[in-house]
C-alpha cells in the first residue's frame, strides 16, 4: 500500500502531470470569471440572470450532478425574482419558480412550448416503444390524449371511483389478516414479509408499513383500471412496477441496457416483464373487442374500465399492433401506480404519529365511512373481522377538510413534479416591468417542488403540518365554510398536460387513508418510536431509504344490527 502511494505521489510530481492539473485549474477559473451575467434590460422584457459555472459546455450539470435539491434552493434564495438561466450540455435551460410565472408557461400553447417532446422521449427509452412506432402512433396521439378526459369527471370518474371503492370495502378486512403462513397471507402482506406477534396477551401483524401499504393499494385498485382478470393473472405485476419506478430516472437519462448497475438491470428486467404480461392481456383484449373467445383466463373482460374500453377501440379502429398497445399500457400502468399508491404511507405514518390528530381525522370522517362487527353465527371457534358497512366517498372528499388539507399536504412534501418545454418560438412570460424573455431552441422548466419547499410561501417547509391548507371561505349567504385546497402547489403539474387521473388519485388516497384509520390501530414495534425517515427522489414522489416496521391489530367496531 505505501509503495502504491508513493508510485501517485511520483507521478503528480511529474511536470507533464502538473502542466495538465494547472491547465485544468486555468480554464475552470477563467470560464468562472468570464460566465455568469445578471438579469439584463431595464423596462419591458428581461432576460433571466444566468449564474456562473466553471466547466466549458457542461456549464450547470455538475452543480445538478452533486446535489440538485441544494443547488436549485440556493439560486430560488439568491434569485427572488422567480427565474434563472443554467447551461447544460451547451443549452440554454430556463428554470421557473414563481408560480405565477410557472402557470404562464404551463399554459402556453403547444405551438410556442412544446411538452410532448418528452413524452415520447420517454415511450422510447422507458416503455418499450420503438422510433418507427412513434410515427404510427402520431396519427392518433390526439385521439389517445383525449380519450384520458374520461378519468376527469362524469361517468367514467364515478366508475373507477365505484369500482375501486367496492374492491376496498370488501378487501379492507384483509388489510392484515392474522395468519402467520405466507400460503395463507394476501399478496401484499407477503410482499410485506408479514409475521404475527403477540405482546402482552395482545395479538398484532408486524409488517413494513410501505410495502404492505403500497401493494394493498395497488392490488386492490388496479381491478377498476386493468380489469380484475389481468391482476388475478399477474399477481406479481405490482412488484414490477416498483422496481421499473426505482430505475425509471436511469432509463430516462437513455444509458445504454447493458451498463452493469443495478437499479437499471433491474428496471429493464421489470420493464420486459411487463411487456410480456400486457402482451398477452392486450392478444385477449383483441379477441374480446372482437367477440371472439379470448381464452380460460379471460373470461371476465367486461368489467375492464371505461377508459380501458376507449383505448381498446382507438386500437382497434387504427390497426395498433400489440407490440405498441402493451408499451402504452405500460406507461398508464406506471402512471397510474407509481404517482399515487406510494404516498397512502406518508398520510399513515404522520396520521398515525401523532395521536391527537388521528382521533381529530377518525371524528371528522366518522359520518362519511363506518366499521361494523358482523354477527357472528359460527361460534367461538371461528372469527369473523369486521367490515366497512358506510362508505361515501363523496362526503370523504369533499366534507373533511382536515383530511383533504392532510392529503394536499402529503402532495406538497412527497411529491416531486418537474415540468418541461421547449420553446419553439420566442415568446415571454410575466406582465409589464417584470417580463422575462424565453428564446427560441431553449428549453424551460418548472420545477413545482422548489415552490412546494419554499419558506416564503410555506413556513418550516420541510415539516409536514396537517392543517396548513385548512381554509375559512364565506359563502354568498353569509356563512363560513371550512375547506382545504392546493392553493399555489402543483403537485400534478400543469397546463393542458396536467395529470389527467388527478381527481382519481384525490379520491383513492383519501378513501384507501380512512378505511384503514377507521378499521385498524397502527403503533411502532415495543420499544421503537414513530420517527420521519429520510427521503429519495424517485421519478414521481419520494420514497423512505429505509424500511419501517409496524404492529397492526384490528380496532374493535359496533355490532351490526
Amino acid at each position: 500500500m505505501a509503495g502504491q502511494l508513493e508510485q501517485l505521489l511520483a507521478k503528480a510530481q511529474q511536470p507533464t502531470t502538473v502542466a495538465v492539473i494547472a491547465a485544468l485549474l486555468i480554464v475552470a477559473i477563467t470560464t468562472r470569471l468570464l460566465t455568469g451575467a445578471p438579469e439584463s434590460g431595464s423596462k419591458g422584457a428581461h432576460t433571466a440572470a444566468q449564474p456562473g459555472y466553471y466547466v466549458p459546455f457542461l456549464g450547470h450539470v455538475p452543480q445538478m450532478s452533486l446535489n440538485g435539491d441544494s443547488f436549485l434552493a440556493g439560486l430560488r434564495e439568491k434569485y427572488p425574482q422567480g427565474i434563472v438561466s443554467l447551461l447544460f450540455m451547451g443549452k440554454t435551460h430556463s428554470i421557473v419558480y414563481k408560480p405565477s410565472l410557472a402557470t404562464l408557461l404551463m399554459n402556453k400553447p403547444h405551438s410556442v412550448a412544446d411538452e410532448s417532446f418528452v413524452s415520447k422521449r420517454l415511450c422510447v427509452t422507458n416503455f418499450g416503444f420503438k422510433k418507427s412506432d412513434l410515427d404510427l402512433f402520431q396519427a392518433f396521439w390526439d385521439e389517445v390524449g383525449k380519450a384520458y378526459n374520461i378519468m376527469l369527471s362524469g361517468e367514467g370518474l364515478a366508475n373507477l371511483v365505484e369500482t375501486t371503492a367496492k374492491s376496498l370495502q370488501s378487501s379492507i378486512a384483509d388489510f392484515v389478516t392474522f395468519n402467520a403462513y405466507p400460503s395463507d397471507q394476501a399478496e401484499w402482506e407477503r410482499m410485506a414479509e408479514a409475521d404475527v406477534v403477540d405482546h402482552n396477551g395482545e395479538q398484532y401483524v408486524e409488517a413494513e408499513l410501505m410495502g404492505l401499504s403500497k401493494n394493498f393499494v395497488a392490488q386492490t385498485a388496479n381491478p377498476a383500471l386493468m380489469g380484475t382478470d389481468f391482476c388475478k393473472n399477474f399477481p406479481e405485476h405490482p412488484k414490477y412496477v416498483w422496481d421499473f419506478d426505482a430505475g425509471f430516472v436511469l432509463m430516462a437519462m437513455g444509458l445504454p441496457s447493458w451498463l452493469p448497475w443495478w437499479p437499471l438491470q433491474r428496471a429493464q428486467a421489470s420493464k420486459r416483464r411487463q411487456l410480456n404480461c400486457l402482451y398477452e392481456y392486450h392478444e385477449a383484449l383483441g379477441k374480446w373487442s372482437k367477440g371472439e373467445e379470448p381464452g380460460h383466463r379471460w373470461e371476465n373482460l367486461d368489467d375492464i374500465s371505461i377508459l380501458q374500453k376507449e383505448r381498446v377501440r382507438i386500437w382497434e379502429k387504427h390497426e395498433v399492433p400489440t407490440s405498441v398497445r402493451a408499451a402504452a399500457d405500460l406507461g398508464l400502468v406506471w402512471a397510474m401506480n407509481a404517482n399515487s399508491s406510494p404516498l397512502v404511507y406518508w398520510m399513515l405514518l404522520h396520521i398515525y404519529k401523532d395521536t391527537v390528530l388521528l382521533e381529530q381525522i377518525r371524528e371528522e370522517i366518522a359520518p362519511y365511512i363506518k366499521g361494523v362487527q358482523p354477527k357472528n353465527l359460527f361460534g367461538t371457534g371461528i372469527s369473523i373481522p369486521p367490515k366497512l358497512e358506510t362508505f361515501d366517498i363523496e362526503g370523504l372528499s369533499t366534507k373533511c377538510p382536515l383530511l383533504k388539507s392532510s392529503y394536499v399536504e402529503t402532495l406538497r412534501l412527497y411529491v416531486s413534479a418537474w415540468s418541461i418545454k421547449y420553446v419553439q418560438q420566442d415568446t415571454t412570460l410575466g406582465r409589464g416591468d417584470d417580463t422575462y424573455v424565453l428564446n427560441e431552441g431553449t428549453y424551460a422548466h418548472a420545477p413545482h417542488d422548489l415552490h412546494q419547499l419554499d419558506p416564503k410561501y410555506f413556513p418550516e417547509p420541510h415539516e409536514w403540518q396537517p392543517r396548513r391548507h385548512v381554509k375559512e371561505v364565506m359563502g354568498e349567504d353569509g356563512k363560513i365554510t371550512v375547506t382545504a385546497d392546493m392553493g399555489s402547489i402543483r403537485p400534478y403539474g400543469g397546463g393542458a398536460h396536467m395529470c389527467k387521473g388527478r381527481a382519481f388519485a384525490m379520491r383513492e388516497l383519501m378513501m384507501y387513508t380512512a378505511a384503514i384509520v377507521t378499521m385498524y390501530d397502527i403503533r411502532r414495534p415495543e420499544g421503537q418510536e414513530w420517527s420521519v425517515p429520510k427521503t429519495t427522489k424517485q421519478a414521481a414522489s419520494r420514497h423512505p431509504t429505509k424500511e419501517m416496521k409496524v404492529w397492526i391489530k384490528r380496532r374493535p367496531q359496533p355490532d351490526e344490527e
